[in-house]
């Protein structure tokens, strides 16, 4: 699969805005190999909330795994609450699941402010995967309210 592949599931796909807030649904592309016996990662992705620049993250909510896959595209849909201020900001850290015995692999975060995401409604919003290993990119496919 390819990033061309991952731009037009997204832009093929209808986000519509909830009450007073906005959807966006994720995929990733270019993901290391963290377990060398299988060469691709079970990849998943916790997303974090702060409805400023100073209020603690919060989970919004965590992505099912893609087994085997460099390039997972995940089918969940996330709702940020409309409102704050201009430092309101998405984290998303990324995982390799493993074994209960053996924990899973940090691969790395992507950060964003809202604002940045919602200048670019009905794009895809690349950013590259930052700390941990540090590869890959994360696309995020917004439509605002």
């Amino acid at each position: 699969m390819n990033v061309k592949y991952c731009v037009a599931i997204f832009i093929g796909f209808t986000l519509v805005a909830v009450g007073n807030g906005f959807k966006f649904i994720l995929c990733a592309r270019n993901l290391p190999s963290m377990d060398p016996e299988n060469g691709a990662p079970d990849t998943y992705i916790n997303v974090k909330y702060a409805s400023s620049a100073t209020a603690p993250y919060q989970l919004l909510g965590r992505t099912k795994y893609v087994l085997n896959d460099k390039n997972p595209d995940f089918p969940e849909i996330f709702t940020i609450p409309e409102g704050g201020d201009s430092t309101e900001a998405l984290k998303f850290d990324i995982y390799d699941a493993d074994s209960p015995d053996e924990g899973d692999d940090y691969m790395g975060y992507v950060w964003t402010r809202i604002s940045t995401v919602k200048k670019d409604t009905d794009l895809v919003v690349q950013n590259s995967i930052k700390s941990g290993v540090g590869a890959g990119q994360l696309f995020i496919k917004v439509q605002a309210s």
